[in-house]
């Protein structure tokens, strides 16, 4: 490749992200390949833009891998000494030998090839070519202020040299991405000698890194399956990870700004069961993963009457409601009665009730206590489950469904079909870009684009990668009202 070449993909690749500084990144890259790729220019002065600083390290270093892979390639050894997995939502694989000098780099998704282009790593330095990529996955909008958790795993036989190898990348990554408007959310871990792990990586194309991530996350909640949580990026499975496992260290907390946030999940809740967030006793709101939508679950006690809710954390809409009373007295022989309770489901938009059912009962056991219910209740069953189960006690609150994923989307269309008045749509390009820019996939990745108005709701579905997205998005406000993103076989 010519150095007029080089300059040419260098321009295109930083095009529009930091115009001002291209010419001092050519500079640099000049120099670097005049010293045979060894860093010999002078420390600059500390930029007074954080993120100017950041895409110049990461120019310098793409430059430098395309300008001394065919020196640096005949030096490196061969034999596997680890495998570096770098995780947002594209998902790639580094090998490198004993002296950290890469041998391959693999990418697992559509999106992970996009990040890596056309530049050879081969040969390479280690830290070299993570801050390519993590700079490229900077550049190219997928990790971002609403996408902001990247997961970093190691895996080596020798379990001395992992520890170390993590906590160096975890500290270089940490630096680089380390800015006053920009937070980063980053896990690292070492990767477990397990066979089934492997093999479900192979089979659903992701990294084994991100494979150990989601058995973890299932294996302390105990309400997920696998296939559930392989479309969903390393940021939402941060939000979903409650507590770290010994071998999974984070620095800064995932981003929550594509949803409400907790505080408004709280208002919804507040407005819809005429409770003020100053009356909730035992409060507690907590990110979960049902019927392949993001929910705030927020629980809390008035009294004697415990909340349950399920709150879509894209539209803020009540998917579920769960209510349970209980009263205890002395009876006719000087013991204690049973509880009564009393339980409702609803769908709609937040603050509005949809009908629902309420159920109440009583139990002459003294057992079915408040205390003993709140210790062993099981989690929220999904809709289908809640209609066709039965209440194992009468002290268990007897919720249906809140709806079925049609129903609900028939509730959200009919809410926001109300509210159009007479504004002006925003247009199928605006809507299909506001779908492009929440999925974190540009025009040039999709494929199988469809574009409907129906009502006042524009429904967007496309493929990109190993996905396939399903958007509903008001037609005047630009609002996210559902999205579901599948595996696609």
């Amino acid at each position: 490749m010519t150095n007029e070449q080089l300059e040419k993909k260098i321009s295109d690749a930083f095009a529009g992200a930091v115009p001002d500084v291209f010419d001092d990144i050519m500079e640099d890259i000049r120099k670097e390949a005049g010293s045979g790729g060894e860093n010999t220019s002078p420390k600059k002065k500390k930029k007074s833009r954080n993120l100017i600083k950041i895409i110049t390290a990461i120019a310098i270093a793409a430059a430098v891998i395309l300008t001394i892979v065919g020196v640096s390639a005949s030096r490196a050894g061969s034999v596997l000494a680890a495998t570096v997995s770098l995780d947002v939502n594209p998902g790639i694989e580094i090998s490198v030998n004993k002296k950290h000098k890469v041998l391959s780099v693999i990418p697992t998704t559509d999106d992970a090839r996009d990040v890596i282009g056309d530049m050879d790593f081969t040969g390479t330095n280690l830290d070299v070519t993570v801050n390519a990529l993590v700079g490229a996955m900077l550049s190219k909008g997928y990790l971002s202020d609403i996408s902001n958790s990247i997961l970093i795993s190691v895996d080596s036989p020798d379990s001395r040299e992992a520890v170390n190898l993590q906590n160096q990348l975890l500290g270089e990554v940490n630096a680089l991405l380390e800015n006053d408007d920009y937070k980063a959310a980053i896990l690292s871990q070492t990767i477990s000698d397990d066979a089934g792990l492997r093999a479900l990586a192979q089979e659903y194309g992701i990294t084994v890194g991100k494979a150990q991530l989601i058995n973890d996350i299932i294996s302390k909640t105990g309400r997920y399956k696998f296939e559930d949580l392989v479309a969903l990026s390393i940021n939402e499975l941060n939000l979903l990870e409650k507590s770290s496992p010994e071998k999974l260290t984070s620095i800064g907390v995932a981003s929550d700004k594509a949803y409400i946030g907790n505080d408004k999940a709280k208002e919804i809740a507040a407005a819809d069961s005429k409770v003020s967030i100053n009356d909730m006793a035992d409060l507690k709101v907590e990110m979960e993963y049902e019927n392949s939508i993001m929910i705030y679950e927020v629980d809390f006690r008035r009294g004697d009457t415990k909340y349950e809710y399920d709150i879509n954390a894209l539209t803020g809409t009540i998917v579920k409601t769960e209510k349970e009373t209980n009263k205890t007295g002395q009876d006719n022989n000087g013991g204690q009665s049973g509880s009564q309770s009393s339980g409702q489901s609803q769908s709609g938009s937040a603050g509005q009730s949809s009908g629902g059912s309420g159920s109440s009962g009583s139990s002459g056991s003294a057992n079915n206590n408040n205390s003993s219910q709140s210790s062993n209740k099981p989690a929220i069953q999904p809709a289908t489950q809640a209609q066709t189960q039965a209440p194992k006690a009468t002290t268990k609150a007897q919720t249906k469904s809140a709806t079925q994923p049609a129903t609900q989307k028939a509730t959200t269309k009919a809410a926001n079909n109300s509210s159009g008045g007479s504004k002006s749509r925003i247009g199928e390009a605006k809507a299909k870009s506001i779908a492009f820019g929440h999925a974190g996939v540009s025009g040039g990745q999709v494929r199988d684009f469809d574009i409907e108005l129906d009502g006042n709701v524009y429904e967007i579905d496309f493929k990109a990668g190993k996905y396939e997205y399903d958007y509903e998005i008001d037609a005047y406000s630009g609002k996210v009202i559902s999205v579901d993103k599948e595996y696609d076989d």
